[in-house]
């Protein structure tokens, strides 16, 4: 088992200690912790920022731009996706900082998800490229800049070296502020959209060669020509780097290019290499970072310093991307001399030739080593308590302030059957049976209010396949630093088998109860009814009253013996373990000699039988006695049902390759509003019969219970006052 508190001491460690600066915000963009580092770029305390939202690094936007800055974030906080950035942010001093920012999402085994950020402080590197530019720019007759374009093709100059008053006639300040200000100057002939200048890009693998008219100081014009390159940093978001030059200066000296080494040399390591990637020229940080001396790097292939950690598809991926003149951008680990690892942060760009094929290829890279160290640790907890999550033998949701699932487990998934993105991102309430939607409710309000930290109830929870399972909910408050409930942790288990049991229990306390009663009040009157008659009878010496009592005492004595045989019958059936004995069985005569058995109690009603059946011989496998038993107790309820001189009709036939025996009478009926409790045990459709012939309610749930032990079904027509028809398709 995890120890937490170790787990803690390493947490403290990685905040204390890491030189990356580090912080976690909620989902809701609240700064829930922040290391020393992180407080060293923007010159705040932890007390300063802790509690605060993550629009205090902009104290330069209004509020409508906060607002929209936070609900980006919380976007981004639900689609949980990894991400890697450059930002620009200001220091509480108001200096603007230039940082790269990696953002990690971390759930916690107490249910708890929170993003975690790793920013490194590039202005100095962005410093070290003005230098650059600005080395450049003094070598050469022209400028150079920086252009970001974004998805809605709004164009924004990050940087413009000094002189560009020169060439523009404007100030470098002017146009950083205001990039369209050189549409003023430029001829109406040679003007080119955003969308132009991308396709034109395209065409040429990121590269671009332009030439074009733009006014000089005596109101002539002047030719110049621009060379750029287009690097894609997002989603139709895109860096441009150029450089321009008055066409008549198209001579770089050796001492520009050493300008430029020198400027390079100071931010980054750089290597050029042929077609073939052989290592022709580097500078002095490669030797530095990967502990090979000049000697020993030159000619070679960049797998010196393969560490073996990507694949073969990673490599021919870059070398597909490349060789096809696209730019290609990406983390990579790589191996010293001395066997240790570093991680470095590359562009590779390749350099094409007349026919638009490369020729060499130019690699720019960032080490990036500490910043994936304590990523990687980072990750080692997170998987640790994944494993616990995951694997734990109980369904775990998460769910935040407004019931929205944000995550579950496996065991969760198999229990209700669905796939997880079928869950994650849903109302929890959308799962939740009706009946106990409320008094969630008014639990969760009590829980998110702080008035209760914990509360337990059982509830219906939705299936995948429409149906509900009973489930056991530990619902738990999770708090953040300032003890406010961030999101609540639910542990979920299967309680239907115990349900179930309860209510198998009820219905036979139920059906005990009720047994009790019939034996105390539908029995008892018959054999009271027999009592007094045999009383009667002693008392009697005319022979035809003598008669009239013994054929009452007769048929009280009937009823008794087929209450007590029903009530036998539906605790047989209850109890009977296992299938029924079945011989294979004629139906045609079977259903005859049913009927022959009930001629005499039919005549009494003159009701008149007709059987008719559409197969000469068809056998079945069945229980004989059972299933006499269930058209005997069809065919009493058809006679007790059915006016004098009516007709019952009994029909065996086949249809679609099934066996179907159907009893109609043209009786009484049965209304739709009792139709639905038919077959239950005592149930409340029993009446009496057209003859006021009684019913306890238990013939109908017998028949049931037969039907179903023969795998076969039973289905009712019925209208009132026009007759009822029984359906058994075996």
């Amino acid at each position: 088992m995890i120890n937490s508190d170790s787990l803690e001491v390493e947490l403290d460690f990685l905040f204390d200690e890491s030189p990356t600066a580090i912080c976690y915000t909620d989902s809701n963009g609240i700064f829930i912790k922040v290391n020393s580092a992180y407080c060293a770029i923007f010159g705040y305390s932890s007390e300063e920022i802790i509690g605060k939202d993550i629009t205090i690094e902009y104290p330069h936007l209004d509020q409508d731009a906060k607002s929209k800055l936070l609900e980006d974030y919380i976007k981004f906080f639900s689609a949980s996706q990894n991400d890697f950035r450059e930002v620009s942010i200001f220091s509480k001093n108001g200096g603007l900082k230039t940082l790269e920012i990696s953002r990690k999402f971390v759930n916690f085994p107490n249910g708890r998800q929170i993003c975690v950020s790793f920013l490194s402080d590039t202005s100095r590197y962005k410093r070290s490229n003005e230098k650059i530019l600005n080395a450049i720019f003094n070598a050469l007759s022209g400028v150079i800049y920086h252009v970001k374009l974004d998805s809605s093709q709004k164009r924004k100059m990050i940087f413009m070296s000094e002189r560009a008053d020169v060439i523009f006639g404007y100030s470098s300040q002017e146009l950083q502020n205001d990039i369209s200000l050189i549409a003023n100057v430029l001829h109406p002939d040679d003007i080119i959209t955003p969308s132009q200048s991308l396709e034109i890009f395209k065409k040429n693998n990121n590269f671009r060669r332009l030439q074009y008219r733009v006014k000089n100081a005596n109101g002539g014009w002047k030719w110049l020509e621009e060379r750029s390159i287009l690097i894609e940093t997002g989603q139709n978001e895109y860096d441009l780097y150029g450089m321009i030059t008055d066409s008549t200066d198209s001579k770089i000296s050796n001492k520009k290019l050493e300008d430029l080494r020198f400027a390079l040399d100071e931010s980054a390591v750089v290597s050029v290499t042929d077609k073939d990637g052989n290592i022709i020229d580097f500078n002095d940080n490669f030797c530095k970072v990967s502990g090979y001396s000049h000697r020993e790097i030159m000619g070679q292939n960049h797998r010196l310093i393969n560490s073996g950690f990507h694949s073969r598809e990673f490599f021919k991926d870059l070398w597909d991307t490349i060789s096809a003149g696209k730019v290609w951008q990406g983390e990579i680990k790589n191996m010293r001399k001395d066997g240790t690892y570093y991680w470095v942060y590359s562009h590779i760009i390749p350099f094409l030739d007349d026919q638009g094929k490369p020729f060499q290829y130019i690699s720019i890279r960032n080490e990036i080593t500490r910043r994936k160290e304590a990523e990687e640790k980072l990750a080692a907890s997170e998987e640790k308590y994944r494993l616990l999550y995951e694997n734990a033998p109980i369904g775990i949701v998460i769910v935040d302030s407004q019931a929205v699932i944000l995550d579950c487990n496996n065991y969760l998934l198999k229990m209700l059957g669905y796939e997880r993105e079928e869950i994650v991102g849903k109302k929890s309430f959308t799962f939740i049976h009706e009946d106990f939607v409320e008094y969630k409710a008014a639990a969760l309000r009590k829980l998110f209010s702080g008035e209760i930290k914990r509360f337990y109830i059982e509830e219906k929870r939705k299936t995948k396949d429409g149906s509900y399972l009973w489930v056991g909910c530990y619902s738990n408050a999770i708090l953040d630093e300032s003890g406010n409930v961030v999101y609540r942790l639910d542990f979920v288990t299967d309680i239907e088998n115990r349900k179930n049991s309860e209510e198998q229990l009820l219905k036979l306390d139920q059906s005990k109860n009720t047994i009790l009663n019939i034996v105390a009040h539908d029995l008892r009157s018959p054999i009271v009814g027999i009592t007094n008659l045999a009383r009667l009878l002693r008392k009697q010496d005319n022979p035809e009253d003598r008669h009239k009592y013994l054929e009452l005492i007769e048929s009280s004595g009937d009823h008794s013996l087929n209450i007590i045989q029903d009530i036998l019958e539906i605790t047989q059936l209850e109890h009977q373990v296992g299938s029924l004995d079945k011989e294979s069985t004629e139906m045609n005569s079977f259903i005859k000699e049913c009927l022959k058995t009930h001629e005499l109690h039919g005549k009494e009603k003159m009701i008149q039988f007709q059987f008719k059946s559409n197969v000469e011989k068809i056998y079945h496998d069945i229980n004989r006695d059972k299933m006499k038993r269930v058209l005997s107790n069809l065919i009493s309820n058809a006679i007790k049902f059915s006016y004098e001189k009516s007709i019952i009709e009994i029909n065996l036939y086949r249809e679609n390759r099934k066996t179907l025996i159907l009893i109609k009478d043209h009786g009484v009926g049965i209304p739709e509003d009792l139709q639905s409790s038919l077959f239950e045990k005592f149930s409340l459709a029993r009446r009496v019969g057209t003859r006021e012939e009684n019913s306890i309610g238990l013939g109908m749930s017998i028949v049931k219970e037969i039907i179903d032990k023969h795998g076969a079904k039973i289905k009712v027509e019925s209208e009132e006052h026009k007759g009822t028809s029984i359906y058994i398709e075996l």
